[in-house]
Protein backbone atom coordinates (compact mmCIF):
# COMPACT_ATOMS: atom_id res chain seq x y z
CA UNK A 1 0.00 0.00 0.00
CA UNK A 2 1.01 3.58 -0.58
CA UNK A 3 2.34 4.94 2.75
CA UNK A 4 1.13 8.47 1.91
CA UNK A 5 -2.47 7.21 2.03
CA UNK A 6 -1.87 6.04 5.63
CA UNK A 7 -0.60 9.42 6.84
CA UNK A 8 -2.37 11.10 9.77
CA UNK A 9 -1.76 14.58 11.15
CA UNK A 10 -2.94 16.03 14.44
CA UNK A 11 -3.45 19.71 15.29
CA UNK A 12 -4.48 21.38 18.53
CA UNK A 13 -6.71 24.45 18.59
CA UNK A 14 -5.78 26.75 20.17
CA UNK A 15 -2.04 25.92 20.42
CA UNK A 16 -1.87 27.87 23.68
CA UNK A 17 -4.52 27.95 26.40
CA UNK A 18 -4.48 29.92 29.64
CA UNK A 19 -0.77 29.53 30.29
CA UNK A 20 -0.65 25.99 28.84
CA UNK A 21 1.07 25.25 25.52
CA UNK A 22 0.68 22.07 23.44
CA UNK A 23 3.41 21.36 20.86
CA UNK A 24 5.24 18.49 19.20
CA UNK A 25 2.04 16.59 18.48
CA UNK A 26 2.69 13.19 16.88
CA UNK A 27 0.67 10.09 16.06
CA UNK A 28 2.15 6.62 15.71
CA UNK A 29 1.09 3.68 13.56
CA UNK A 30 -1.14 2.36 16.33
CA UNK A 31 -3.04 5.67 16.45
CA UNK A 32 -1.62 6.82 19.78
CA UNK A 33 -1.24 10.59 20.05
CA UNK A 34 1.59 12.13 22.06
CA UNK A 35 2.39 15.78 22.71
CA UNK A 36 4.55 18.08 24.76
CA UNK A 37 2.44 20.00 27.28
CA UNK A 38 4.00 22.89 29.18
CA UNK A 39 2.30 24.94 31.89
CA UNK A 40 3.60 28.31 33.03
CA UNK A 41 3.63 29.54 36.62
CA UNK A 42 0.25 31.29 36.26
CA UNK A 43 -1.40 28.57 34.16
CA UNK A 44 -4.96 27.47 34.79
CA UNK A 45 -6.98 24.56 33.43
CA UNK A 46 -7.15 24.63 29.62
CA UNK A 47 -9.16 22.84 26.96
CA UNK A 48 -7.97 22.13 23.43
CA UNK A 49 -9.65 20.59 20.41
CA UNK A 50 -7.51 17.96 18.70
CA UNK A 51 -8.24 17.37 15.03
CA UNK A 52 -6.89 14.27 13.27
CA UNK A 53 -6.78 14.50 9.47
CA UNK A 54 -5.95 11.69 7.05
CA UNK A 55 -4.55 11.84 3.50
CA UNK A 56 -8.08 12.01 2.06
CA UNK A 57 -8.95 15.00 4.32
CA UNK A 58 -11.32 12.99 6.49
CA UNK A 59 -11.25 14.36 10.04
CA UNK A 60 -12.09 13.35 13.58
CA UNK A 61 -11.99 15.53 16.68
CA UNK A 62 -11.46 15.00 20.38
CA UNK A 63 -11.19 17.27 23.40
CA UNK A 64 -7.97 17.46 25.42
CA UNK A 65 -8.39 18.94 28.88
CA UNK A 66 -5.26 19.86 30.84
CA UNK A 67 -5.89 20.23 34.56
CA UNK A 68 -3.24 22.34 36.29
CA UNK A 69 -2.50 21.67 39.96
CA UNK A 70 -0.34 23.93 42.15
Amino acid sequence: PDQALNTLTVTATPATGTGVTVSGIAINGAGQVTANVVAGCTATNSTFTLTVTDALNATATATLTVNVSP
